[in-house]
């Protein structure tokens, strides 16, 4: 049996890299985690791109270590596709008023890819 991926939005790299209070208490357990085969992290592409604007942090080498390699695939395939269309929708009828962010595309790909893998 595989254990359930686990996909760490780049926030949550960011603060584990940064060594911000909350991360700090969740950096071992999440190691703890992986190491049990509890979860399996994962990678994407999308952690590449949005990574680059900050190589300091060295997000991608903390990413690898706790993924071991995993990753999503690159591409989506027809149900990455209806499930991103599906959480678009849902966002745009459920929370209305939401204003959108540049990041809105790469973070609604990834879950999506995510959640048809």
């Amino acid at each position: 049996m595989h254990p359930p991926p686990l996909y760490l939005d780049q926030n949550y790299l960011s603060g584990i890299a940064k060594g911000k209070p909350a991360f700090r208490e969740l950096e071992p357990v999440l190691r703890e985690a992986v190491a049990r085969g509890a979860v399996a992290v994962v990678e994407s592409v999308v952690h590449e791109v949005e990574s680059r604007p900050r190589p300091d942090l060295g997000l991608l080498e903390l990413l690898r270590e706790l993924s071991g390699g995993r990753c999503l695939p690159a591409e989506l395939n027809r149900a990455a596709r209806e499930t991103k269309r599906r959480l678009a929708r849902t966002i745009e009828h459920e929370v209305p008023l939401r204003s959108g962010r540049a990041s809105d595309a790469a973070d609604l790909e990834a879950l999506a890819i995510g959640c048809a893998s």
